[in-house]
């Protein structure tokens, strides 16, 4: 087995921009970015053009996971909402993968 690679921090602008792009595609972060690094592997000639389906590896076993290890109530760019913190989990093993803020869905007025 070859050696572990952390997943590496984001910056803020690019957390920004994972939640942005996930809820456009109605995806969550984790799905936009295993299709992502599938996208880059396929165009960097590491995977075939017919390869596994998206989510799975030349085993059929998912190729990257991302899991929620906590969640705490806080207040970010788009008001009151939870800062989720990662782990993620490929064949190599587990390693931090940062946060990310999940705004609150907006609240239905009584009518």
């Amino acid at each position: 087995m070859g050696r572990v690679i952390p997943f590496p921090s984001l910056s803020e602008e690019a957390l920004d921009l994972l939640e942005r792009v996930a809820r456009l595609r109605g995806e969550s972060p984790a799905e936009v970015l295993e299709k992502e690094v599938r996208r880059a592997a396929r165009e960097a000639g590491l995977l075939p053009e017919d390869g596994p389906a998206e989510g799975a590896n030349e085993e059929g076993g998912p190729f990257l996971a991302l899991e929620a290890t906590e969640e705490v109530p806080a207040i970010g760019p788009e008001g009151r909402g939870r800062r989720v913190h990662l782990k993620a989990i490929d064949e190599t093993g587990e390693w931090d993968a940062g946060e990310i803020f999940v705004p609150d869905p907006p609240r239905k007025d009584p009518a």
